[in-house]
């Protein structure tokens, strides 16, 4: 708007210097202020006053570089929605998982539930444990009446290796302190042995067999054992 006037200053000058522009004209010309030149409007960018939710309307409005004037317009409400990350989601029993669900500004969980609480629970908060093996639904509902669904599996936990072996060692230690079997020992030795053909037996002359008892040895061979 300055650079306005300040070219329509001069064209006047211009006009008044060269004589088609009487001097008295020039000087009412001059008093024309500049609300009465229309601006031609700079505007700046949309920017959001106020946001919207599924609830209520928002707000943004930008300004005029030149003259300052400011417009506003009104943002729609926001269309609500509910929904998981994924489909399926799996634990295994007696673990936990949280559920995360997206949903519009404005919008919160009103509800979480289980289709089947024998194979998965879900507290108000989301979070998931794993009851016995199997596969069921699980819906959050939120305060606009939105629904989102997930299926959740729960799987049964397996044994390891470790617990296997623990147990087949656990059953031979009973069968041996049973005195159940044949052994084998030398009478100067500590121990008794399940084969006589244990490393440890290769130079002994004498090697006796019978029950652990008859033994007498009250550790078995770390060896053959």
């Amino acid at each position: 708007m300055r650079n306005s006037l300040k070219y329509f200053s001069l064209l006047l000058l211009i006009m008044l210097a060269i004589g088609l522009f009487p001097a008295k004209e020039y000087s009412n010309a001059l008093t024309v202020t500049a609300a009465e030149i229309p601006c031609s409007h700079f505007w700046s960018d949309w920017e959001t006053t106020k946001k919207a939710t599924i609830f209520r309307t928002g707000t943004k409005e930008r300004e005029c570089y030149e003259c300052g004037e400011v417009q506003k317009k009104t943002i729609s409400k926001l269309n609500p929605f509910a929904k998981f990350p994924k489909k399926t989601y799996s634990l295994k029993v007696g673990k936990t998982l949280k559920l995360k669900v997206k949903y519009a500004s404005g919008d919160k969980v009103k509800k979480w539930k289980s289709a089947k609480s024998s194979i998965v629970t879900v507290d108000s908060k989301g979070r998931l444990k794993g009851k016995k093996a199997g596969s069921t639904k699980v819906t959050v509902i939120l305060k606009s009446g939105k629904k989102a669904t997930c299926r959740v599996k729960v799987l049964a936990v397996k044994k390891t290796a470790a617990k296997s072996k623990s147990t087949k060692k656990a059953k031979s230690g009973s069968s041996r302190s049973s005195g159940g079997g044949t052994v084998y020992w030398t009478p100067g030795g500590s121990v008794y042995h399940k084969s006589r053909n244990c490393s440890t037996l290769k130079r002994s002359k004498v090697i006796k067999s019978g029950s652990i008892s008859q033994s007498g040895k009250s550790r078995a061979c770390k060896v053959c054992y």
